[in-house]
């Protein structure tokens, strides 16, 4: 195995491991860890960064700054390819099926509610495509509702305002999308809320999808 030591903090170092592989059945703790190669361990810990351009192999559990690695693993995305309505004080709908990838996190196919299962911080994007009309605005409302109340509330720049700008033809698609980044706790849950005016979803414009909506833990 071929390693330099690259930078000394206290009584760790970072390792940098050029075209070699790392292994060891103990536990083994690093400030910082980049690996050219592949990395088998017992178990391992790193207090700040770690990088690895291989395969990762951990018998035992890899402990972060936040937790363990596996509580990290909440994320979720969620589409809507239709071309129906999405009536004003109702929810945009996106479809239980259309989940690309997710894990603790959970839809109700009845109204398109949100749960977390792990509580962290949160990347939350979405994004809707249709038509208001001219003169016309829609208000798309993030809201949370935490799981100690059950009532839901607006997230504080959650809120985007669809609105036809084109003066001479109403029929062309508005795409408008946010990205908010919210503490939330376990079993807290979310929606996207229309609340003024009906928006004709229009699928295939732009986008391709009638709406969209991401969750990503990010942090504990």
């Amino acid at each position: 195995m071929i390693y330099r030591i690259i930078q000394k903090c206290g009584a760790c170092a970072a390792l940098l491991l050029l075209h070699a592989s790392l292994s060891a059945s103990k536990c083994t703790k690093f400030g910082s860890l980049v690996v050219r190669c592949a990395l088998n361990a017992g178990c391992l810990s790193v207090n700040n960064n770690f990088a690895i351009g291989g395969n990762l192999s951990v018998d035992g559990t890899i402990t972060t700054p936040v937790g363990t690695l596996g509580d990290l693993l909440a994320y979720g995305s969620w589409v809507n390819t239709t071309s129906g309505t999405i009536s004003a004080g109702t929810n945009v709908i996106f479809p239980t099926a259309s989940a690309a990838n997710s894990s603790n996190i959970t839809v109700d196919a009845t109204n398109s509610i949100f749960t977390v299962d792990i509580a962290g911080t949160y990347l939350i994007l979405y994004q809707v495509t249709g038509l208001v009309g001219f003169g016309i605005t829609a208000s798309l409302i993030l809201q949370q509702a935490p799981a100690a109340t059950g009532i839901f509330a607006q997230v504080t720049g959650g809120t985007v305002v669809m609105v036809t700008y084109d003066t001479f033809d109403d029929t062309i698609p508005v795409e408008v999308s946010n990205a908010i980044i919210i503490s939330a706790g376990s079993g807290d849950k979310f929606q996207l809320l229309n609340s003024d005016n009906d928006i004709a979803l229009t699928a295939g414009a732009h986008a391709g999808n009638g709406a969209a909506i991401t969750f990503l833990r990010i942090h504990a």
